[in-house]
């Protein structure tokens, strides 16, 4: 990941997500017998749903593109966060409302939890997959008021 770039523009972006994307394929070729299993915790309240995921230190995270907008807590440890964006190291606590599109490659330099929080009244997590985790970016493009994040430089 050391090509992944900094400054925050259309053209650098796509080129992090491709970056991302290369990684992610590395890390399906990982045998399955090497990969961590993580513990989810699944919190439900009135129209909320919470995703709680603890990484202990040391461990490679590959998060899914999420369609919508979602509230983001890292609520213990410190990580390297890459994105889109670039990378960068965060350390607990932390909240980030995260945009459409958004899809998260985190290592865990201490033990960490990480807690995603989605605005519905769906208690089925498969479901609530299917409604808020996008197979590829095309599916994206057309969510949350039609268009991508744009340049910040």
């Amino acid at each position: 990941m050391s090509q992944l770039q900094e400054k925050p523009c259309e053209d650098v972006k796509q080129l992090n997500r491709e970056l991302i994307m290369e990684a992610q394929e590395k890390m399906l070729g990982i045998p399955e017998e090497d990969k961590l299993e993580l513990p989810v915790q699944n919190h439900f309240a009135k129209d909320i749903y919470g995703r709680e995921l603890f990484m202990p230190a040391g461990s490679m995270i590959m998060g899914k593109i999420h369609k919508h907008s979602s509230l983001n807590i890292l609520a213990q440890g410190t990580i390297i966060l890459v994105t889109e964006d670039g990378r960068r190291e965060i350390s607990a606590p932390y909240t980030v409302a995260s945009q459409p599109g958004i899809k998260r490659m985190i290592y865990a330099l201490t033990d960490a939890t990480w807690i995603t929080v989605h605005g519905t009244d769906e208690t089925d997590v498969e479901k609530i997959e299917e409604k808020f985790i996008a197979k590829d970016y095309s599916e994206v493009e057309y969510l949350d008021g039609g268009e991508e994040q744009k340049c910040l430089g």
